[in-house]
């Protein structure tokens, strides 16, 4: 019986470190899939704002509002998580107004947050990265947000976006499930 004992020793050291690789490698890429551009919503309030996806899978360019009313305006692009997870992408800022009259905001379930690492007294050309953690459900988007909607609109640039894709799985209990469907739970 020693042969079958190393065998299943080494079959589940195999397969926890297959589970541990596995849920530590599960995001994917890009505007594709579940979220390619065509499965976000864009809405304008008080905007003529534009979302250019033409750079999509990998990026995507969110024009704010600039329609002279001197007026706040938003555009928002957004759609729904599908699992459960860490959100991350890069970004990039322009504008020819000012980093304080228009800026870029993440948007989850209606509430938007200015981006963690944007600064308002900054300058016109910006750039960082950002992390959110979401649940299966969550409405969640960028928003270019503008206070008085004259002398230029921000563009924000989303790239290298990382959504989690549900291959992870627990590496404490994925090995015994995996002896068990193919019969080795009962070698003891």
């Amino acid at each position: 019986m020693p042969f079958v004992r190393k065998f299943s020793f080494s079959l589940i050291s195999t397969t926890a470190a297959f589970g541990l690789s596995a849920a530590l490698s599960p995001a994917r890429a890009q505007f594709s899939g579940s979220y390619a551009p065509s499965n976000w919503t864009t809405t304008n309030v008080n905007s003529n704002g534009s979302v250019n996806t033409s750079g999509a899978p990998s990026s995507i360019s969110i024009t704010g509002p600039d329609d002279g009313s001197d007026r706040a305006g938003y555009i928002q692009f957004t759609t729904q998580a599908q699992r459960t997870g860490s959100y991350s992408f890069n970004w990039t800022y322009l504008t020819s107004d000012g980093a304080e009259l228009d800026y870029p905001e993440f948007v989850k379930n209606g509430i938007s947050v200015q981006f963690s690492n944007f600064n308002l007294s900054g300058g016109n050309n910006q750039s960082g990265s950002q992390v959110y953690a979401l649940t299966a459900g969550d409405t969640f988007g960028f928003q270019v947000f503008s206070t008085d909607n004259v002398y230029g609109a921000a563009i924000v640039s989303i790239l290298n976006f990382l959504y989690p894709t549900g291959l992870a799985y627990s590496s404490t209990l994925q090995p015994y499930a995996d002896m068990q469907s193919i019969g080795l739970d009962a070698l003891k």
